[in-house]
């Protein structure tokens, strides 16, 4: 059993990170990071770098967590295109 995640508090998810947004959005569905790095087939310490900021999300990735979290596709296309990882 794995540790707990940090739970993300904020008002306005719009101006975080995209990491942060990644976690917020996975916790309100209430899977772990563990379940989700099954989930979308990428490891757990390469998920918990990107929501903490230290990888950036390739566009698969994001797709991924839009799929298994059932949001909208395109859910976090609002990130401009120099936050992208080269795919």
């Amino acid at each position: 059993m794995g540790r707990k995640d940090k739970a993300i508090s904020v008002q306005n998810t719009n101006m975080l990170p995209i990491g942060a947004q990644l976690r917020i959005a996975r916790q309100a569905k209430g899977i772990s990071l563990s379940e989700m790095a099954k989930l979308v087939n990428y490891s757990p310490s390469h998920l918990s770098g990107v929501e903490n900021g230290i990888g950036k999300p390739s566009r698969e990735l994001l797709q991924k967590y839009e799929q298994k979290l059932e949001l909208k596709p395109g859910y976090f296309s609002r990130i401009s295109n120099s936050s992208w990882e080269a795919d």
